[in-house]
């Protein structure tokens, strides 16, 4: 190919990469994209990622409780993350005495990031039910009642403390100097929107 010829082919090469990278969307990491136009930066992460990275801080005991078999929960459309949790912990009940419980407590949360660890928390924790396991109804009830009161305290000091994902290095210096303005969860996944204002 003639030298002219060659540069010309270079050129537009150039010109359709440079084209490309002023598009609306930037892909910046496996779970994310840059909005060019708004300066926004959306955080992409599957249910499954989560999953795993939650499953890693169990099981853990607060007193005479202990939490197990974590299972993170996605409801489409809601801007708050479900965490359900395996709990034993005795129960004190009267004319019973001090009965074994054994429970699945369901929580949620809504997202925060913690730009000093790069890493995304749950705030706000609420434990939205709890079912008690192997009693019978006439008892279950009381049973659930109590653990209830017992197991309120103990999410609100667990779930703010358990990562849920934490980004790598290169989408953590994206979001930077940004703040946390959407949340929502669709198609199985989580997805975070960061601004460059405040929400």
């Amino acid at each position: 190919m003639p030298t002219f010829q060659r540069w010309k082919a270079r050129r537009a090469a150039v010109s359709a990469a440079l084209a490309a990278g002023a598009g609306a969307f930037l892909v910046v990491a496996p779970y994310g994209c840059a909005r060019r136009d708004t300066g926004d930066v959306t955080v992409t992460i599957p249910r499954d990622v989560i999953q795993e990275r939650v499953a890693r801080e169990f099981p853990l005991t607060r007193g005479p409780v202990r939490l197990s078999d974590p299972r993170v929960t996605l409801r489409a459309g809601s801007d708050r993350i479900g965490l359900e949790t395996r709990i034993d912990a005795p129960v004190d009940l009267p004319l019973l005495g001090r009965v074994e419980v054994r429970a699945r407590a369901a929580g949620d949360g809504r997202l925060r990031y913690d730009p000093g660890t790069a890493s995304f928390l749950l705030d706000d924790p609420a434990l939205v039910d709890l079912s008690v396991e192997g009693l019978p109804d006439a008892v279950a009830g009381r049973v659930a009642s109590r653990a209830q009161a017992l197991m309120g305290p103990v999410l609100r000091e667990v779930y703010p403390s358990v990562p849920l994902h934490t980004l790598d290095r290169s989408l953590s210096h994206r979001v930077a100097r940004r703040f946390l303005r959407g949340v929502r969860v669709t198609n199985g996944q989580v997805e975070a929107t960061f601004s460059l204002t405040r929400p």
